[in-house]
C-alpha cells in the first residue's frame, strides 16, 4: 500500500487527473476504508491520505476530511506537531492540508 498512496497523491495533484474518473473512483475507495475515527486503516498513511485529499474539490473527499480533521485536531502534540513517528514529515504534511482547505 506504500506505493498506492503516491500513486493517489500524483492522480491527485495532476491537473487532469484529479478530475478524472479514475480519482473519483479512488476517492469512494477511500471512503469505503476510512473509519468513524476519522483513519483509513492501517495500511494507508493518515498524515497522507488526509494531505491528498485536501488537494481535491469533491464532495466526496469534503466528507472524509470532516472525519480526518477531527482526528487531526485531537491528535496534535503539545508542542505543536504531529505523530511520535516522522513527526517533521507529518507535521508538514497536516499544516499543509490545513493550508489547503484554507483553515490556515
Amino acid at each position: 500500500m506504500k506505493h498506492y498512496i503516491n500513486i493517489f497523491r500524483a492522480l491527485v495533484v495532476h491537473p487532469v487527473f484529479a478530475k478524472d474518473k479514475a480519482t473519483e473512483l479512488a476517492v469512494d475507495y477511500h471512503a469505503d476504508l476510512q473509519k468513524n475515527d476519522g483513519a483509513w486503516g492501517d495500511d494507508l498513511s493518515f498524515y497522507q491520505t488526509l494531505n491528498a485529499l485536501t488537494h481535491l474539490d469533491l464532495a466526496q473527499a469534503e466528507m472524509q476530511l470532516e472525519k480526518a480533521f477531527e482526528r487531526l485536531y485531537e491528535a496534535q502534540n503539545h508542542d505543536g506537531s504531529w505523530s511520535a513517528s516522522e513527526p517533521e514529515w507529518n507535521t508538514f504534511l497536516a499544516v499543509h492540508a490545513s493550508k489547503n482547505k484554507g483553515i490556515l
